[in-house]
Parts: C-alpha cells; structure tokens; sequence
C-alpha cells in the first residue's frame, strides 16, 4: 500500500501538488502578460483546490498509518499493505 511506510505515496502526492503549482504560475504569468484576469483568477483557484487536495490526502494517509501502527502496537498482527519488519522498526530504540 504506501511504500517504504512513510514516503511512497505522500510524495507522490507533494509532487503533483508541485506540478499543479507550477502549471498555475505558468497561467498566471501567461495571464498577465495577456492581461487575461480571468487566467490568473483560474490559476490562483487550481492552486488553491491543489494545495486542499493535498492537505486531505496527506491527512488521509496519516490517519491510515496511525491506525496500523496502533494495531501493530496492540495486537502485534500486522496489517494488509504494511510490512510485519517495517512496523517493527516504528518500535526499535533509536
């Protein structure tokens, strides 16, 4: 499910809100150069409703996480799509 526990999808994620971001500041200066308000309106509100997005699912996959690794903790099953070994080493002295 999320590889490597913490990253795999997360920064998935961060990179499509990078490039959802990057085409907006594109629109935007493609906007002011042609003087288009209603582009750079767009691209200010796809940034926006990028960077929510990304808020939602980043809290998403904090939460699954979260869950898992208190069933770990307290049952010591582990949970379908998390590795046994990398549940283990949340717990390892640092």
């Amino acid at each position: 499910m999320l590889e490597g526990i913490s990253g795999g999808r997360s920064a998935s994620v961060g990179a499509y809100v990078v490039a959802i971001a990057g085409y907006a500041l594109i629109a935007a200066t493609v906007g002011m150069i042609l003087r288009a308000i209603p582009l750079i309106v767009l691209a200010l509100i796809a940034t926006i409703i990028a960077v929510a997005i990304t808020g939602l699912v980043q809290s998403a996959l904090t939460g699954i996480y979260a869950a898992a690794l208190y069933r770990f903790a307290t049952t010591g099953e582990g949970t379908q799509g998390f590795d046994a070994n990398a549940m283990k080493l949340a717990f390892a002295p640092k």
